[in-house]
């Protein structure tokens, strides 16, 4: 529907602008009492002075810490190149270590932790949980945990200082403070660059792995939101660079890089680490608020110092999974464990598979259908207008999905290079990692993102005709030769040639840009009907598509909205349609049923998971004044709805936020609706009244209040525009509903 596509634009997400006035008067009242490490749980016991016997104490800049290729190179600066042959053979080329020896001490293990507290430590006090748990975990000599503290503009305990970047070692159940360096943007591939280096520099281990610890976006929005920087995080592109700076000091692969963080289980992300690393450790989908569990890391690794990856990995995936399950988030659950050694035999079987799916856009009937079916696959993130989109789907599923020539060789490759994976009862098709497609593209960034990204020019190819839309296909005006030039000369640059970066960066952006200046979405000339919208003989509200517009389909919803006096509350889309997609005769089949608090207040709510026996959903409210989402599952064998937590919106910048199970007794929470007026063009965001939570998750579905409603189809093309029929009235009256 029209306005509700306007929503997507107008979607609000909560920027805050007051951090640097805070930490500017903040600063002017701290004193020694800041450091006396007063904190219940940490006491003498647990420290030893501040720079006291650290290898890498002193104080400065962290650029000091830059080794001299990463001080020189830009962000451009990359560990992986690509060619493809016009065959869709791919050439993969990686940086290369100087020899192969192990770095430091045999039968130990150093983990370095990136900790970027952002508003998960100011506003909860995640990122302090989790050093608790360190310390409580790395009680032997057998691992130590190595953490860079910063990107948060408070922090809930009195021995992480809000003005700088500290570094700390965990070890032996003690957490000492050995660096301190001036504040520095997480959100900067620098900053990461210069922890890196000093790290392994400092605390060389035989078994050495990096953990980013932040929230998450997905491959094209990144990792690790500075709230001191304006959000500002580390793009895919930066993490390569930082990694590639440091990888001429070492001698040894990392044993693994992992993402505590939302939604960084893809390939996007396997295929430019794997260059640094043997394992990958990431999730899909959105993480819990808690993240995973140190202790049991830190429990693991003191009794198993020679342990490898892969046996850390189903660790840190199990305590996980556990974690979930016992906090009642356990359905979202997923975590995967990646073998880096398989990737690039897995890239190259997806070029050759990509090749024959690109051919499909020639054919608008081949390629709806193709486009139809992956618009459905398993996706993560909520990628709807009030979750926001992350337009991150499994890879499988979208193999699968598209239906060409070597999906089979793909899918094994992929299971083959899935070492371990732990998914909740709402992915059961989930295959260990996700990949890029345009659900909903939020404009040519994005698109300029994944050319730089992407590891697949005749993917990316289809993701760039099918953004183009109808037009490409009435004045034949794309060229595939010249996006594969841009990707070529982008994806080309590594550090010996960098410079070339800039230049070719400059084209690619420009050529991006067509989906800014050419009107995307908007209402659908495509769709025409061979029997209008209307009532039938049977007596159902429903149309009949043209062939021509069926080939231009994606998928229909039905809308329904509440009546009160001049305006219609708009209450979600219901998939309870019969569809005839041989025919294209479709028809509503709503019940009248509907979710509620028990106050009996009606909940806005749009589909996010639909999973075997229940599907997930989320709905915009307020929780005590903030602007959220009740993430909800809907149990319809047993007819039993629950709220599983509160989740944050996809912020401006990208940052999805953790699924949270913080709804405590006495929260105050207030439905929200989007209302358009009957008559006009006026439109709002409307506040329910206040329910005060009382503990108890479970909500109501049930018919409809008696009152007056309108039901009507939204269409939705495979190019982003959409056709919204007139509605129709009907009642509720007790249980019935009245045409």
């Amino acid at each position: 529907m029209k306005f509700i596509k306007k929503l997507i634009g107008l979607i609000i997400t909560v920027v805050i602008i007051a951090y640097a006035a805070e930490f500017f008067l903040g600063g002017f009242f701290y004193d020694d009492e800041y450091w006396s490490y007063d904190d219940e749980y940490y006491n003498d016991e647990y420290y030893v002075n501040e720079y006291d016997q650290g290898s890498g104490s002193g104080s400065g800049s962290a650029s000091s810490d830059l080794p001299d290729t990463a001080a020189s190179s830009s962000p451009a600066a990359r560990g992986v190149s690509m060619s493809v042959a016009d065959d869709g053979s791919v050439d993969i080329k990686r940086l290369s270590q100087k020899g192969h020896a192990e770095m430091g001490e045999a039968d130990k293990w150093t983990i370095f932790v990136y900790l970027c507290g952002s508003d998960l430590e100011s506003d909860g006090g995640y990122a302090t949980m989790d050093i608790k748990e360190m310390v409580s975990g790395a009680t032997g000599s057998g691992m130590r945990f190595v953490v860079q503290t910063g990107g948060s503009s408070d922090w809930a305990n009195s021995f992480v200082d809000p003005r700088s970047s500290q570094r700390f070692v965990i070890e032996n159940g003690k957490m000492s403070l050995v660096d301190r360096v001036e504040l520095s943007n997480m959100g900067d591939y620098r900053t990461l660059a210069s922890f890196l280096s000093w790290g392994v520099k400092n605390y060389p281990s035989e078994h050495m792995g990096v953990i980013f610890w932040n929230h998450g976006g997905g491959s094209i929005a990144g990792v690790c939101y500075d709230e001191n920087a304006y959000n500002d995080c580390l793009s895919l592109r930066e993490i390569d660079a930082a990694f590639a700076s440091v990888w001429p000091s070492m001698t040894d692969n990392f044993e693994f890089i992992g993402f505590d963080a939302c939604l960084m289980g893809t390939s996007e992300v396997a295929y430019l680490t794997a260059t640094y690393a043997d394992y990958l450790y990431g999730s899909e989908e959105t993480e819990s608020g808690y993240g995973w569990n140190y202790k049991a890391i830190g429990n693991f690794l003191n009794k198993n110092s020679d342990a490898g990856g892969a046996e850390l990995g189903k660790v840190i995936a199990d305590s996980y999974y556990e974690s979930c399950r016992n906090s009642g988030e356990e359905a979202e659950t997923t975590l995967s464990v990646i073998d880096l050694s398989g990737i690039d035999n897995l890239v190259r079987l997806f070029n050759l598979y990509a090749k024959d799916l690109y051919q499909f856009t020639s054919d608008q009937t081949a390629f709806s259908k193709v486009a139809r079916k992956m618009s459905s696959v398993t996706n993560f993130g909520g990628n709807n207008w009030s979750s926001g989109y992350t337009n991150m789907v499994d890879l499988g599923c979208l193999v699968r999905a598209g239906g060409a020539k070597g999906a089979d060789e793909v899918l094994k490759a992929l299971e083959d290079v899935v070492a371990y994976m732990k998914n909740g009862r709402g992915y059961p098709d989930a295959t260990g990692l996700a990949i890029y497609y345009p659900l909903s593209i939020g404009g040519s960034n994005e698109l300029t993102v994944l050319s730089e990204i992407s590891f697949s020019p005749y993917y990316l190819s289809f993701v760039d005709r099918a953004a183009r839309g109808g037009g490409s296909y009435g004045n034949g005006n794309y060229s595939i030769y010249e996006l594969f030039d841009l990707w070529d000369s982008v994806n080309g640059a590594t550090q010996e040639n960098a410079g070339q970066y800039e230049e070719a960066q400059q084209a690619n952006e420009e050529y991006w840009q067509y989906y800014d200046q050419e009107e995307q979405g908007g209402e659908s000339e495509l769709i025409s009907f061979a029997v209008e919208p209307g009532f039938g003989s049977d007596g159902y509200f429903g149309f009949t598509l043209t062939r021509e517009a069926l080939d231009c389909t994606l998928n229909v919803e039905g809308n329904v909205y509440y009546v009160k006096e001049d305006e219609m509350f708009y209450l979600g889309a219901t998939g309870d349609i019969y569809a005839d997609w041989d025919e294209g005769r479709f028809t509503e089949n709503f019940d009248g049923y509907w979710f509620s608090l028990p106050d009996g207040q009606n909940l806005t709510v749009l589909i996010e998971t639909e999973g075997d026996g229940f599907d997930i959903y989320s709905s915009p409210v307020k929780v005590n004044g903030k602007r959220t989402n009740l993430i909800l599952r809907h149990d319809y064998k047993k007819d039993v709805v629950t709220i599983l937590g509160i989740r944050d919106p996809i912020s401006e910048e990208g940052m999805a936020g953790r699924i949270t199970s913080e709804l405590s007794k006495g929260d105050v929470i207030i439905p929200l609706y989007y209302a358009v007026a009957l008559e006009g063009e006026g439109e709002r965001w409307a506040e329910g009244s206040e329910y005060v939570y009382n503990g108890y998750s479970a909500l109501e579905f049930g018919i409809l209040p008696d009152g007056e409603y309108l039901y009507n189809f939204t269409i939705n093309d495979i190019y982003g525009g959409y056709f919204d029929t007139e509605s129709i009235t009907f009642t509720i009256k007790g249980d019935e509903i009245l045409y």
